[in-house]
Formats: C-alpha cells, structure tokens, sequence
C-alpha cells in the first residue's frame, strides 16, 4: 500500500472508533430529554507536531582540463667562417702637405724724430710807467740824510736840510707790459717708419727665413693619396687609413645551420624555413580554453571541481496543528421545580448524582494512570461527564476510548507524512 495513503486512512478509523461510542451513546438517550440545569463545556483540543520537510540538494560540479596547443615556429639559417679565405687588403688615405707660416718686418722708410721750435721772449710797454725825480737832503746838524722832490727844503720843514746834489728816479704808477715769444726757428714734426711684412709659407718642420717669427697659422699647400697592399689581419700604421677592396688568393671554407636561435660563433644570413611547432601547456586547469586559437584539452587532465556542496534545504518549516477532540457543550436552560409527585420524566428530585472518579479507567489497557480531566495528556479544564451535542450523561471511559483513538490516529498520520518526507 502506498505510504501516502496511510495517514488519510488512519485519520479515518480514528474517527470511526473514536466517535463511535459517542454515537451509540448518543442514540441511547436521544429519547430522552435534555437534562436541565448543566453548565456550558468548553471544547477540547489535541496538539499534533508537524515536523519540517527537508529536501536534500546534490552537489554541483563542473570539470576542467589543462589545455594544450601547437604553435608554429620558423628556423633561421645560420652560418660561420671554418677557414677564412686568404688574401690582401687595400689601403688608403689621404695626405695633406702642410706649410706654416712665418713673417719678417721690412722698413720702406726709416724714422725720423721731430725738431722742437726756437724762440725767445721779449717784453713790450703797453703803458709807459709814471716817474719822479728826487734829491738828497743832508741835514746839516744831524747828518742825516733823505730823499725828497727837489726845492723840498725851502718849504715848511726844511730848515737845516740842504741838497747834496745826488737825484734819483723813482716809479710812482709802474708800466703795463706785455711778453712775447718771438719764434726765432719753427718746429718740424717728427717722420713715422713706413714697413710692411712680408709673409712666408714654409713646409712643415723646416726653418722660416733669417729675421722672420713663426705665426702658427698652417695651411694646406695640397693633397695626395697614399696605397698600400697588406695581408689580411695587418693593419698600416698611422692615422687615416680606409679598407678598401679584398684580393682573394683561396676561398673560405663556412658552415651553415637552421636554428631558431643563433648558435655561438654563428651570425644570421636572412634565410628562413617553417620550423618543428613547438606545444605550448598551460600550467593549471580551467573550465575554458585561454585565449587564442588552436587549444584543446590534455587527454586524462579531467579535473572536477565542486561548485556546491550537497545540502539539506527545508522547504517547508515545522508546524503544530490544534485537533478538536470534543466540541463545546452549551449550558442548558435552568430547572423548574416539580412540586407533583408525578414523574414526568424531566424530574430531578430522584435522580441519584453519582460522581465517576476515573477508578475503573483501570481496566482498559494504557487508561488506569490518566489523571481525572487529562485525555492522553490533554488535559480539560471539565471532566467529560455529558455526552457532546445532548448533554446525557456517559461514562468517563467511554470519552476517554473515543479521545485515545483520535490521538492514535493523528500519530499514525505523522509517522505516514514523516516516512514519505
């Protein structure tokens, strides 16, 4: 039998065997009338766990390969000299004959130096000077002597003074004069040498001309060529010299190789060939070829990588579930006193209240520890001593039985929906 059909089936033959008491229970009374005066239960209610559904997720993978490709090569040709070839080399060069220069000083005409002029001086009155005569006086008692104008001693003053007959001349305004330089023989200038020099051109190392001095300017004077003939690895000595053109007396003996790099000794001689392709490795794998073209993967360098390991996911999370296991019972209406001895039915005054206390749940196999309100561990605020929907009376163990195969019934339908998980 399929195991998803198990929990819809089991769910139903718990509700057979549970309520099927209640119902036989229910039909014995249904003749009578509802009892009176009971006060409303509440319904009860079972706890069922539902646990997650976990769905388990394989691992991801993918592979890789390391990856190869052939890349194309070209060999170049390579050659070197065994045996060089024998002969001669031609020189040349050219030589310049240089001169210097040397340089002497010729005198056209010879110095002569100046004649300074000859002269005197002569002095001319512009202004005759302004002159008196004057006589000496001798004074006759003293002896002493003066010169005074003449006929001085007749006047005031002059008595006992008489001229001794000596004049004199004196200058009273001196004479304006003016000196002259008479030129008695002119000047001559002096005469500058008058020369030239006289340059010389002189081979280099020889001496310049008597009197002459070097001037160290060179030029020159011309240009010729000079050969030689030497052998091969000989060299003229001296400065100048250019290779010129190879006389062969034996040919050189080569040999040539193809190589992609030159080997020592070997020089390239432009040729080229397509070489051996060389296989170029990558180091590592990878799901995908590098870039460039020409790669495919290495046989037997398969690699697979997770991406993801293998997981569990839930997709749908642990729930309870409230099962009803009674329904509420409302309370019914309140009683009337019946003061008739009459016994209509819905009398009370005789009916004897007996109080079940659970002591014969003993002989139904898993019932004898229920705790008086607790039905397979769901416990009722109320004992169930009515029967639902009519309110009669029933025995506890009778809602007990109906309650126990509900429970069983739910536990079957866990195992069922866990097992199909």
């Amino acid at each position: 039998m399929n195991k998803r059909l198990i929990a819809p089936v089991s769910l139903a033959a718990a509700a057979v065997f549970g309520f099927a008491p209640l119902a036989l229970a229910g039909a014995a009374h249904a003749a009578d009338d509802v009892t009176c005066g009971q006060p409303a239960v509440p319904a009860v209610y079972s706890s069922v766990d539902h646990p997650a559904v976990v769905t388990t997720i394989g691992e991801v993978t993918h592979a890789e390969w390391l990856w190869q490709r052939a890349v194309p090569t070209t060999e170049l040709e390579y050659t070197r000299t065994v045996t060089p070839a024998q002969g001669t080399w031609s020189w040349s060069r050219q030589v310049d004959a240089i001169e210097r220069a040397w340089v002497q000083t010729v005198t056209d005409r010879a110095f002569v130096p100046a004649i300074p002029e000859v002269g005197h001086e002569e002095t001319r009155v512009v202004e005759p000077a302004v002159t008196m005569t004057e006589a000496e006086f001798l004074q006759q008692q003293t002896g002493n002597r003066r010169w005074e104008e003449e006929g001085w001693n007749a006047g005031p003053g002059g008595k006992g003074w008489s001229p001794t007959g000596a004049t004199r001349v004196i200058e009273v305004t001196p004479a304006v004069t003016v000196t002259e330089w008479i030129v008695d023989q002119a000047a001559v200038p002096a005469v500058p040498e008058l020369s030239h020099d006289v340059t010389t051109w002189v081979p280099e190392g020889d001496a310049g001309p008597a009197g002459s001095s070097s001037t160290g300017d060179t030029r020159v004077a011309s240009t010729s060529t000079q050969t030689t003939e030497l052998a091969d690895g000989d060299t003229p000595a001296g400065a100048g010299w250019v290779k010129g053109a190879f006389t062969q007396t034996a040919a050189a003996t080569t040999e040539e190789v193809w190589a992609s790099a030159a080997p020592d000794g070997f020089t390239a001689t432009g040729a080229e060939r397509p070489g051996t392709p060389s296989v170029e490795k990558t180091d590592v794998v990878s799901a995908s070829a590098p870039a460039g073209d020409g790669w495919s993967q290495v046989d037997g360098s398969a690699v697979t990588v997770v991406d993801a390991a293998a997981h569990d996911v839930e997709t749908a999370a642990a729930w309870t579930e409230l099962v009803l296991v009674t329904p509420e019972i409302p309370a019914t209406a309140a009683c009337v006193d019946d003061t008739d001895d009459t016994d209509d039915g819905t009398d009370t005054d005789d009916v004897e209240e007996v109080v079940d206390t659970g002591d014969d749940l003993g002989e139904v196999d898993g019932l004898g520890d229920e705790v008086p309100g607790e039905v397979m561990g769901a416990t009722d605020e109320q004992s169930a001593a009515l029967l639902p929907a009519t309110g009669a009376q029933v025995e506890p163990w009778v809602l007990a039985l109906g309650a126990g195969s509900v429970l069983a019934g739910a536990g079957v339908l866990f195992r069922g929906r866990r097992r199909t998980s």
